[in-house]
């Protein structure tokens, strides 16, 4: 829904998908972003969809492969929502074993980088998107925002350790990743992943 500053009656409402309900509706969270003239959002549920932020009509949607997870096992994912940068839209959604790059304005997949279980998306720095793994190895990654590659030189992974979470959200800007976990905090280089003082 849109609605005028201050709020009254909403400028328009636009149905993007059918989920069902989760058992806990306090464990659901679907925030949105800003992608160009689009508004994104993943369900978490099979779907991306972006509606136009002006009109709220229907400008596209992209149907992702859902992971299967036991019955009862909770995702490791935290509040994760899409990534816009560059004319891209990057999702890691809560019931998939991949990070997808979408295209802004078509929805058309430009890579998927997986499988994996991603915790957060930190953001984009100096061509990397970054990401916290929570399966099958704990760690921190940073996707090549062109390919999803996280092998050098274009992307980098480092920490990987099963016994290393994340713990809060880290940030990234064009000189630090800030990452904190259970044990440490590191200050990582955006362009290696290495450790920085």
């Amino acid at each position: 829904a849109c609605y005028d500053d201050p709020p009254g009656r909403p400028r328009w409402v636009s149905e993007v998908c059918d989920a069902p309900p989760p058992a806990d509706p306090r464990s659901r969270h679907e925030p949105l972003t800003v992608a160009g003239g689009n508004v994104v959002v993943c369900s978490h549920d099979g779907v991306v969809a972006a509606v136009d932020g002006r009109t709220g009509k229907p400008a596209w949607a992209f149907r992702y492969p859902k992971a299967a997870r036991p019955p009862g096992v909770p995702s490791p994912r935290d509040v994760c929502p899409p990534v816009a940068d560059g004319g891209r839209v990057f999702v890691a959604p809560a019931d998939a074993e991949f990070v997808f790059a979408l295209d802004a304005e078509t929805g058309r997949l430009l890579w998927q980088a997986g499988p994996f279980q991603v915790e957060q998306l930190l953001g984009v720095t100096r061509g990397r998107l970054v990401v916290t793994i929570a399966e099958p190895v704990r760690g921190i990654r940073g996707l090549s925002v062109a390919t999803g590659s996280d092998r050098e030189p274009d992307g980098w992974r480092t920490h990987d350790d099963p016994r290393l979470g994340s713990f809060g959200r880290g940030l990234v800007s064009d000189e630090r990743v800030l990452w904190p976990t259970q044990t440490d905090l590191f200050l990582l280089d955006p362009l290696t992943g290495r450790a920085r003082i």
